[in-house]
């Protein structure tokens, strides 16, 4: 176990940002969804 968290904090934020871009792209083409 040499950097355990370095890790996740790359792969949670990798995560973080695909959901972020599929909701701005969801929010972007169908606006009255909101």
């Amino acid at each position: 176990m040499r950097k355990p968290k370095v890790c996740r904090m790359i792969l949670a934020t990798c995560v973080g940002s695909f959901i972020v871009v599929v909701f701005y792209f969801q929010t972007s083409l169908e606006p009255g969804k909101l």
